[in-house]
């Protein structure tokens, strides 16, 4: 289901630092005080692509893929590439990986 992006309550929430099983679960609980969740690096790092589906089912999203703005939010990023490596199993997670390492390597080249 997709929702058009009406801005009534003037507040989207972001969920940068949630672990991936809490994301959709969040986001319904406080769907109808918000327009809409933001969605990172973090959160698809180490949930997948598949997360920002799953939380769109519910409120519309805002993918907020630009780095570098908030070393908090790098950290957590460099933390994701991390554990994405160790658990890199599939396919996919390991064309996610390879993409991550990519990403890192030119991020940490431009700083």
């Amino acid at each position: 289901m997709h929702h058009a992006m009406q801005f009534n309550h003037h507040l989207v929430l972001a969920l940068d630092d949630v672990e991936p099983s809490a994301a959709v679960t969040i986001a319904r609980s406080l769907m109808k005080g918000i327009d809409a969740v933001k969605v990172g690096w973090p959160l698809v790092l180490s949930a997948g692509t598949v997360v920002v589906g799953k939380v769109a089912d519910v409120v519309p999203v805002i993918c907020d893929f630009k780095v570098a703005d908030i070393p908090a939010v790098d950290e957590m990023i460099e933390d994701a590439v991390d554990e994405a490596e160790e658990y890199a199993n599939s396919e996919h997670e390991s064309k996610l990986q390879d993409f991550a390492r990519e990403w890192l390597k030119n991020w940490e080249e431009n700083k």
